[in-house]
């Protein structure tokens, strides 16, 4: 992947996640971090990227805590140490995108957007 569309994507990750870290966020913040985290563990499973499962799935609590909070006080937000869970997962993401081959994550993207429509 270019650097150019990586810098893009990871600047919009990292806005989303500042803004679940101060509160401001919407749901669709929460969205696209859990997004995020699909792809990072994808492109994990396949050789690149080295997440384990015990931090992808501190990240998916940290989101889904977030989506809880959010559901019943309308406030999106992260709190310190979910904030560092997801933020981990996101720098490793970042090198993912920068080093995994382009056919890595197009497979990848293709297998989010078949579990994604399986889920709407």
């Amino acid at each position: 992947m270019s650097r150019a569309t990586a810098n893009s994507l990871s600047l919009r990750y990292h806005l989303c996640l500042d803004q679940l870290r101060r509160g401001a966020a919407d749901r669709g913040d929460l969205d696209v971090l859990a997004v995020m985290l699909l792809y990072a563990s994808g492109v994990s499973d396949k050789g690149f990227g080295g997440l384990t499962h015990t931090e992808t799935d501190a990240a998916q609590s940290a989101l889904n805590a977030a989506y809880q909070r959010g559901r019943d006080s309308t406030v999106w937000r992260l709190e310190p140490v979910e904030f560092a869970n997801v933020g981990h997962v996101l720098a490793i993401h970042e090198r993912q995108l920068l080093r995994a081959p382009i056919s890595v994550i197009r497979e990848v993207e293709a297998d989010v957007s078949r579990l994604l429509g399986k889920i709407h």
